[in-house]
């Protein structure tokens, strides 16, 4: 039997994340937001996080919560493997 294992996600990997199944690159997130890709780059690299106005709208356009950006690590998917469980 599998355990069910799940993977937690960071600010940066949930706005990655969900740039990619919109479709987006970072340019078009950095239009949508009127900010640089180089902005957008740094989020996805953890190296910082947004001003809170900013976020609001982030998530607007990611189609999130402020909570979820916020506290990421409470969005929980799961491993490929533990979608088996027998």
């Amino acid at each position: 039997m599998i355990k069910n294992r799940s993977l937690i996600m960071t600010f940066a990997e949930l706005v990655k994340k969900r740039r990619f199944e919109l479709g987006m690159s970072q340019f078009d997130l950095g239009v949508a937001l009127n900010i640089t890709p180089t902005t957008i780059s740094s989020w996805e690299r953890g190296a910082t996080k947004p001003q809170y106005d900013t976020l609001i709208n982030l998530a607007k356009v990611l189609g999130v919560t402020e909570l979820e950006l916020l506290h990421p690590e409470t969005i929980k998917e799961e491993n490929e493997d533990s979608k088996n469980v027998q």
